[in-house]
């Protein structure tokens, strides 16, 4: 059962995570380069 509850939470971590990263790299772009 820890299992099953630990992997989930991960790709949920992980997942914000990532999507953290691509918000920031986008607004650096923005500001280096505004549509």
């Amino acid at each position: 059962m820890a299992t099953g509850k630990s992997i989930p939470f991960s790709a949920f971590w992980l997942r914000s995570s990532v999507v953290s990263v691509l918000i920031s790299l986008i607004s650096d772009t923005w500001v280096i380069d505004p549509l």
